[in-house]
């Protein structure tokens, strides 16, 4: 290195500056070429006085040129490199690069990657093994060494995931690979470690017993040498929510770097805005508190809650969203007591225990009359989600109907037991009671107060820590039954049940076996209590989505719904996205299996966010956790090859040195000049003029040549499928494989032979000559201007076909309102769209080629939506002749691209979800049918008719 920042990749050659002397001898010896020189006499006598030179060696300066130029090729064979990374371009040992690629790297990926493609190309010169290891890979993934150039395509694909890294996973992936026993290595290693901002510390400090990531480094360290490409950046993430009486109570975490400028947004399901607050911590805090106050009406709205830059976009990051779902609504609660209240003796009255329980985290509506048919039916109407019945005796016919009903929409009811239900006959109740009551010293005697034993695994109480300061003196029995324990939600030490619930429709019922107040059991004044409604509002908010049965019991799980990437985008679950339990959401964190998203289906979605509100959220110190590493800044001392810069110089002076030789030689003199013939400077001056043309015509006339006759004529002679040029490259790249791969499908299944895909600027390009126009829809999508839209809407109603794609897997028939769903609604608003319907079962798509029930892509699911086949009264007679029964619009959600995409070697791009052969063969059967459908017009619906007309004809 010599002190300075350039290295060289092949050093030795450096040994041919040994030869400048041999080289500087040989010029010497080599005289310029003897100048041509004409003979006049005269002139030769007025030169005589003059001439002193010694042609026969060439100009000292001569001779340095051509010295520098064989310098400059020695250096540049010598592989020199400017600003290379410490030891590792001359090293040859096998690399193993290590990335993080949990969420918190997804904000500057771009740059991160950038500093792993530079110590990549460094490994190419070298041709050095490398190993590519991501953090977040599970552990079936091998780790291997491999060429440079490998890993660097690799590299490409990688995508930052939505949860956090797991680097002690990697580490023993690591040990596995390279030395199985643990021990030392089988050979020299060297470790690059690009790590992100955050540390792996999942506990809280007063928690963690150890440094995950020192015992990450310790590992690699043991194995080579460790260089760590690690700065500090912004980081800030939501960690909960909690719907208040008065507010909405946000928490966020931050790192200690914070980027200036943010505010909070809560959005309701249409990504509108109710509140934008700016986000500020006090002094260094790294956490605190906001305040959302608005109506509860408004609260109960609020679906995401998500950190922008202040008047600008959202964070790309995964930390920087937060989805509520009805769990984190405020419910209303309406309270029945068969107890008359005396104000005088509040604590003797259950509704006091029930209101001092729930008033935190519910609305409380009491009933104001005694009349259980007017205070039943007036409590329902008044949108209460959960009806808390305290010592409610036998109820009329009509109003246990009327509760049934409200269970079956959804509603959750609640008895608590008291002397009333006990000598009661009702039967709304979940499970059969005795008559009477057990109590100390009566006829079912206990000899001492019962203690609570366990909460039921399958209920909303699973995961609560059993208090042992409950005592039960009094409850209602249950008769023996063989489905008893699986309704019993909590039980004495006894066996006896103390809740038992039953599902009805869509909700609840529960039953507690105790009062409401003291007089029973010491439940009500215990913390469990409250904790328990806590719980069962919740439960009560979200009914069940879907029952998994295991071992005879029922177990709630919700299968993925959409799930978040970790730049904050919601989309179609991931392919590794497993069903979750309700039960085991509180304290699940999120990973490759339960990524962070909605859970359960469009009816009844849980929120399974990234941070948990006791998670730790701390930066990572890689001084503390590689005390032995060498610690780069990212993109620090990325390698500049400058060996082109010194062939370009060569290249220099060696046309500089022709240049001399010339002149010295005499081919500038003007008697040379004189003798190049006219017809060889005409020549000359053609070829500069073709040259100039060639350079000036396409910019001068490329709008005139644009559409000329031959493309004209090409696009008019040869079908073409087309799709719109977003703007976005990995999306029309997409597109145009897709397209590739249908018209690779259609040439080889149909009569039908397309030509090339084209991709069409919706502004400038001419769309008549497209049956099909495929439009790729995402979030970013960019709204055409009015002229544009015209144009479009021209197009589709002369016939054309567009066929909108939002790739999300979602109903994309507005009736979800999903980024990209938003973004196709403000696309469609400039556009005469008429009624859609989801293709009915008799539609001519289902049988323009292939018989077909569903219209899969990628994914599966989604309806296609074409114009309603009946009561379309927009769509006049002129309209419906042009197009000749095709409908102008389609819009899908299922990815029909992804799913037709194919690579040069005509093999799939994307994966379908689920990975199944035959739903991407049916893939390619739903695109044949479109393309069928938008040529052939009713033609297959005619078809009907044949039989009418043959008969007509007499055949």
């Amino acid at each position: 290195m010599l002190g300075l920042p350039i290295a060289f990749t092949a050093p030795f050659v450096l040994l041919g500056l040994l030869a400048l002397p041999v080289i500087w001898w040989l010029l010497r010896l080599m005289p310029p070429r003897p100048r041509a020189q004409a003979f006049p006499p005269t002139r030769l006598l007025a030169e005589i006085t003059k001439k002193e030179d010694t042609p026969h060696r060439s100009p000292w300066w001569l001779t340095a040129l051509r010295l520098l130029l064989a310098a400059f090729a020695i250096i540049a064979l010598s592989g020199p490199l400017y600003q290379p990374d410490i030891g590792e371009e001359t090293a040859s040992n096998p690399l193993v690069l290590i990335i993080d690629n949990g969420w918190s790297a997804a904000r500057d990926w771009d740059r991160r990657t950038e500093t792993a493609r530079g110590i990549l190309d460094g490994a190419i010169r070298n041709q050095r093994p490398v190993a590519l290891v991501m953090t977040s890979d599970p552990e079936n993934v091998d780790v291997r060494l491999q060429e440079p150039e490998e890993a660097l395509e690799r590299l490409s694909a990688q995508e930052p995931v939505p949860y956090r890294e797991d680097r002690l996973l990697a580490a023993q992936r690591i040990e596995r690979a390279f030395s199985g026993d643990g021990s030392a290595p089988n050979q020299d290693l060297s470790f690059v470690w690009i790590a992100s901002p955050l540390s792996s510390q999942m506990q809280t400090e007063s928690d963690a017993t150890a440094s995950p990531d020192r015992a990450f480094a310790e590992r690699l360290e043991n194995l080579g040498t460790l260089i760590v490409r690690h700065e500090e950046s912004a980081g800030i993430a939501i960690t909960s929510a909690e719907n208040n009486a008065q507010n909405l109570e946000v928490t966020l975490k931050r790192l200690p770097e914070q980027s200036p400028g943010l505010t909070l947004r809560a959005l309701d399901q249409d990504g509108l805005s109710l509140a934008d607050i700016d986000i500020a911590f006090e002094d260094q805090s790294l956490e605190t508190r906001i305040s959302v106050e608005l109506p509860i009406e408004l609260r109960n709205e609020i679906r995401r809650l998500v950190v922008a830059e202040t008047g600008a976009a959202i964070l790309d990051s995964a930390g920087a969203v937060y989805l509520v779902d009805d769990r984190s609504r405020r419910r209303t609660v309406g309270l029945i007591s068969g107890v008359s209240s005396d104000l005088s003796q509040p604590l003797l009255s259950p509704l006091y225990y029930l209101n001092r329980a729930l008033e935190p985290f519910a609305d409380i509506r009491e009933a104001q009359t005694a009349n259980l048919a007017e205070a039943i039916p007036t409590l329902i109407q008044s949108g209460v989600s959960m009806l808390v019945l305290a010592d409610v005796g036998r109820l009329p016919d009509s109003e246990n109907q009327r509760l049934r009903e409200f269970m079956t929409r959804g509603g959750t009811v609640i008895r608590f037991a008291g002397p009333r239900l006990a000598a009661a006959e009702d039967d709304l109740t979940p499970v059969t009671l005795r008559a009477g009551e057990r109590n100390l010293g009566g006829s079912l005697t206990w000899e001492e107060p019962q203690k609570l034993a366990r909460f039921s695994e399958n209920g909303p109480f699973s995961g609560m820590r059993l208090p042992d300061d409950i005592e039960v003196r009094r409850q209602v029995l249950a008769q023996p039954d063989f489905d008893l324990l699986q309704k019993t939600w909590a039980e004495l030490e006894d066996g006896t049940p103390l809740v038992t619930a039953e599902r009805n429709g869509d909700g609840w019922l529960v039953l507690f076996h105790v009062t409401a107040d003291a007089t029973w059991s010491s439940l009500p004044i215990s913390g469990a209590f409250v904790e328990m409604l806590t719980k069962l509002v919740a439960f009560s908010s979200v009914p069940a989505s879907e029952a998994d049965r295991t071992a005879g019991e029922e177990r709630v799980v919700y299968p993925p719904y959409q799930t978040l990437d970790a730049f904050g985008r919601m989309g179609a679950p991931t392919d590794t996205a497993e069903p979750i339990a309700l039960s085991e959401l509180d304290d699940l964190t999120a990973s490759r299996t339960a990524p962070p998203g909605l859970y359960g289906k469009s009816a009844s979605l849980i929120a399974h966010n990234l941070m948990q509100s006791d998670e730790a959220f701390i930066a990572l110190d890689p001084a503390e956790a590689a005390p032995g590493a060498t610690i780069l800044p990212l993109g620090e001392a990325t390698a500049t090859d400058l060996k082109p810069l010194f062939f370009t110089l060569m290249m220099l002076l060696l046309i500089a040195d022709a240049a001399i030789v010339a002149a010295l030689a005499g081919l500038f003199s003007a008697n040379v000049v004189r003798r190049i013939s006219i017809a060889n400077g005409a020549i000359v001056l053609a070829c500069a003029g073709a040259l100039m043309l060639a350079l000036v015509a396409p910019s001068a006339n490329a709008q005139q040549t644009e559409e000329s006759d031959d493309q004209l004529i090409d696009a008019t002679l040869t079908t073409r499928l087309a799709y719109v040029v977003t703007g976005d490259q990995r999306i029309d790249e997409t597109s145009l494989a897709g397209l590739r791969g249908l018209t690779h499908f259609l040439t080889q299944r149909t009569a039908l032979e397309p030509g090339e895909p084209v991709g069409l600027d919706l502004a400038n390009d001419e769309l008549s000559f497209f049956p099909l126009l495929y439009w790729p829809i995402h979030e970013g999508s960019e709204v055409p201007d009015s002229a544009t839209m015209a144009r479009v809407d021209a197009f589709m109603k002369q016939g054309g076909t567009v066929l909108f794609d939002t790739r999300d897997q979602i109903d994309a028939g507005l009736g979800n309102a999903t980024p990209a769903t938003l973004r196709l609604r403000s696309i469609v608003a400039n556009l005469d769209v008429p009624p859609l319907e989801p293709v009915p079962r008799n539609h001519v798509l289902t049988r323009a080629f292939y018989l077909l029930e569903d219209f899969p892509g990628r994914w599966i699911g989604s309806p296609l939506w074409v114009e309603a086949t009946e009561g379309n009264e927009n769509a006049d007679e002129n309209t419906r002749s042009q197009a000749d029964g095709v409908s102008s619009i389609l819009i899908t959600a299922n990815d029909f691209a992804g799913a037709w995409a194919i690579d040069e070697g005509l093999r799939p791009l994307l994966p379908t979800v689920p990975n199944d052969p035959s739903q991407r063969v049916y893939a390619y059967r739903t695109g044949v049918n479109i393309v069928m459908y938008t040529l052939t017009g009713n033609y297959k619906a005619d078809q009907v008719h044949i039989p009418a007309l043959l008969e007509r004809l007499g055949q």
